[in-house]
């Protein structure tokens, strides 16, 4: 645990995730919201277009993950390369398109799709800094999840904590800017972290040391030199009976 806590590059996959499960409770939390108080438009009412993003989601999921290990099976890009791009698309694309929605003025067939794209968009980390988890500790996975689950996931009541404080009154298109901008301003800033800290490459941290009782090393080194021993005199042996 020590190694993991003391590790930049997972520090690097909690932070990063962290910006992304913000951005994404914006989505899904306060888009509704925003569609029915400033656009006028009760996405709730309609089932098509409250599903959309996330069909969207689950069929981009298997794609990303598709295209990551080609880019990496055709030698295109390094694996960590691979990562970082796919980190990137799930959290800077994403990060500029919510801002771009809240000056889009009541162009709601516009603002949906921008919102399906964006959502669409994130799972892209599941072939990034998530996949990163595996790749940099296969042997110690689940504490290294699990700690990158203890940042990533607090987001999910900070975001609406945060923006519910920032969207004091709904109907104000400017508040819901700011909201956007904060957004945005923590997606993208988390990523860097990944960005200069994230990695493809197995830790060291990820093999245990091997431990060994002393008796079982006497044990070792009495057969060794028993073994030794043996062969010391079998060659004496044939020494002796080549010169009789």
């Amino acid at each position: 645990w020590k190694s993991i806590f003391t590790s930049l590059p997972a520090w690097a996959i909690g932070v990063t995730t962290f910006g992304r499960i913000w951005i994404h409770y914006t989505f899904i939390m306060q888009g509704p919201s925003f569609m029915k108080n400033i656009l006028n438009f009760d996405i709730q009412s309609n089932g098509i277009i409250s599903g959309l993003p996330f069909i969207c989601s689950y069929l981009a999921s298997v794609l990303f993950c598709y295209v990551a290990d080609v880019l990496v099976q055709e030698n295109i890009l390094s694996l960590t390369n691979v990562r970082k791009l796919m980190t990137a698309s799930s959290q800077i694309i994403p990060g500029l398109l919510v801002v771009l929605v809240g000056y889009m003025g009541k162009e709601i067939i516009t603002v949906i799709i921008i919102w399906s794209i964006a959502v669409t968009m994130i799972t892209a980390s599941y072939a990034g800094a998530m996949a990163s988890i595996v790749d940099i500790a296969p042997n110690l996975a689940g504490p290294v999840l699990a700690f990158a689950q203890t940042i990533h996931m607090s987001a999910s009541f900070l975001s609406p904590l945060v923006n519910g404080v920032i969207l004091k009154d709904q109907k104000d298109l400017h508040q819901w800017q700011q909201c956007f901008l904060l957004s945005s301003a923590v997606a993208i800033v988390t990523y860097t972290m990944f960005q200069l800290y994230g990695t493809a490459d197995i830790q060291s941290w990820n093999y245990p040391p091997v431990r060994c009782n002393s008796e079982s090393v006497e044990r070792e080194d009495s057969d060794d030199n028993e073994s030794s021993e043996k062969l010391q005199r079998k060659k004496l042996q044939d020494e002796a009976s080549e010169d009789n």
